[in-house]
């Protein structure tokens, strides 16, 4: 399973993952960490990462999408 978090969570998030040796980043390692919350679906469905995010309109935005 692969992971992307969001920028509303720390980046310090992503390493727990990793730490349990699945593959884990954060949106920053994309570059994208000031980018509209919906940039980072693309890199998400591109790499087939479960993308996670703390912002309350996350779920509004998916629908959306």
């Amino acid at each position: 399973m692969k992971f992307l978090v969001e920028n509303a969570v720390s980046p310090k998030v992503a390493e727990v993952p990793k730490a349990h040796g699945f593959d884990s980043g954060h949106v920053r390692d994309y570059g994208i960490q000031n980018a509209i919350d919906e940039v980072g679906f693309d890199p998400a469905a591109a790499e087939n990462r479960v993308l996670g995010s703390a912002d309350n309109d996350f779920g509004f935005l998916m629908a959306k999408r």
